[in-house]
């Protein structure tokens, strides 16, 4: 059963990337530069080291007047069951002195798959750019409006550390391009704080990006502003930390760290022959006192309902309805937006279009093309691996291989080119035992869900949609900032959801 690993490390970095005093790496152009801030740092997961960080910040004069070029690059290793994948991200922002955005770029590094997006400020506009699968797709936005990384670290020294001080702050993020970003800093006491075998005097700092609710980063900082050590809390299971170390230490070798597994929910009993599971009525509760409620979609194959302070979840197996299918293409306005080609779903590739063409073959009826784009897309993806982060729909067509995600947004693509609205879904598929595990549980997950007369969900990377399958949140994949929406929610549930089967249906 694939789950995303390295969706955790991501949620940090949005949040480590934004906050007032991580910062980050430079190319030298040739011209005057004054170095500002450099800083290795030790990457680890539950205590144990998974990556590294490197973070510079340089001002460089210019003909207009000088900038700062900040950027933070992070590498991190992650077990997925038996597999391993190591993910490099490169965030890189140049601001003016007043700290408003000039241009970006982020380059996200999995080995088998690489995206960069890259994003000019002209006037009031951003012209942002994705190049994944060697192509390029391009788009004019609003300039965003939030400070920049040197910005709000000069923002943040001059409020200063005294405890209680809480302030907000509009700030630009990578992760988010397109979105308004608001970071929440509240300063604590002054503590004893051991880093290593070094105990330090230090400011702790807690940052929390609106972006990702209930996800904080709290970093210790000296009197002279140095951060000495950063820590996400990820739910209950993740803690992420970043240590203050020399380049040799940072750059020692480190181990995978397993979380797959971790983030698995095991539900009170289990449930046989899932693939077969037709009707399923769970109750869904929170573990977490700080958090208590919980928030899950219905519709028309899932029915959600408040009882007794949890959910009560009735699900039932997906099978379409042929009296509400159309004739293609989808020629509707409602979802006509969702036929659009993204840089997750490049439904205009010529890839894609092909695949479309093969998978549809001349079937004029949406439901019918739906199943079987499902079965091809099984068919075509011939190695089913977890060493593919998140690819996307054109590089999973080049590749053939991947996991859930890569199934799900290759459907989702080849229904766009066919004539069909459609997204994906994450959520929990309950499945397994995966290496490394022994029992059978409910691991997050990813499928589409393609319009035909009615929202579809269709699953290539299980053969099919069963009524196991939990949705936790959609997305049209048209903004760089739509992963970290959809796993927001996701994150809310990991280590902190018991899930207790009611009923069964066959």
């Amino acid at each position: 059963m694939p789950v995303k690993g390295r969706r955790p490390m991501a949620l940090a970095i949005a949040v480590l990337a934004a906050f007032p005093f991580a910062l980050g790496v430079v190319r030298a152009a040739g011209v005057q530069e004054e170095m500002l801030r450099d800083d290795w740092m030790a990457l680890y997961i539950q205590g144990q080291k998974a990556g590294c960080a490197h973070a510079q910040t340089v001002k460089r004069e210019t003909e207009t007047g000088p900038v700062y070029v900040s950027t933070i690059y992070e590498k991190v290793s992650l077990a997925r069951g038996s597999t391993q994948v190591t993910i490099a991200v490169t965030d890189e922002v140049t601001e003016d002195k007043a700290g408003r955005l000039l241009s970006f770029s982020q380059e996200v590094d999995q080995g088998l798959a690489r995206m960069v997006t890259r994003g000019e400020v002209q006037g009031d506009q951003m012209v942002l750019s994705t190049t994944a699968a060697d192509r390029t797709q391009s788009q004019t936005v609003k300039a965003p409006r939030g400070l920049c990384p040197w910005a709000v670290e000069r923002v943040s020294h001059a409020r200063g550390y005294v405890p209680g001080t809480t302030y907000s702050l509009p700030v630009f993020s990578t992760q988010a391009p397109t979105q308004e970003v608001v970071l929440t800093v509240r300063i604590g006491q002054k503590e004893p704080v051991q880093v290593f075998e070094v105990t330090k005097w230090l400011h702790a700092a807690e940052g929390e990006l609106s972006i990702l609710p209930g996800v904080k980063t709290i970093e210790w900082i000296d009197d002279d502003g140095q951060v000495w050590l950063a820590r996400t809390k990820m739910a209950i299971l993740f803690d992420i930390e970043l240590r203050r170390v020399s380049k040799d230490v940072a750059l020692q070798p480190w181990d995978a760290v397993e979380v797959m597994v971790a983030a698995a929910i095991l539900p009170d009993r289990p449930i046989r022959d899932p693939r077969d599971c037709k009707g399923l009525a769970l109750l869904v509760s929170s573990t977490d006192p700080a958090r208590p409620e919980l928030d899950l979609p219905s519709d028309e194959f899932q029915a959600v309902k408040a009882r007794d302070g949890a959910l009560e979840v009735t699900i039932r197996r997906a099978e379409g309805d042929p009296a509400r299918s159309y004739r293609l293409p989808y020629a509707e306005d409602e979802y006509a937006a969702l036929l659009k080609s993204t840089p997750w779903l490049e439904a205009e590739d010529p890839r894609i279009l092909q695949m479309s063409r093969e998978a549809v073959g001349g079937e004029t009826d949406a439901l019918g093309a739906a199943r079987r784009i499902e079965a091809y897309v099984a068919r075509e993806i011939e190695e089913k691996t977890l060493g593919m982060g998140f690819a996307t729909a054109a590089e999973t067509a080049r590749q053939k291989a991947g996991d859930c995600t890569e199934h799900a947004v290759l459907v989702a693509a080849l229904a766009r080119a066919a004539g069909m609205p459609s997204r994906v879904v994450c959520g929990l598929a309950y499945g397994g035992p995966v290496a490394g595990d022994t029992q059978r549980k409910f691991y997050f997950h990813m499928w589409a869900e393609v319009f035909v007369g009615q929202w579809l969900p269709l699953d290539a990377a299980l053969g099919a949609h069963d009524a196991t399958h939990i949705a936790i949140a959609r997305s049209a994949l048209d903004k760089p900032g739509d992963l970290i929406e959809i796993t927001a929610g996701i994150m809310r549930t990991i280590g902190t959801t018991s899930i207790q089967v009611l009923r069964v249906g066959r």
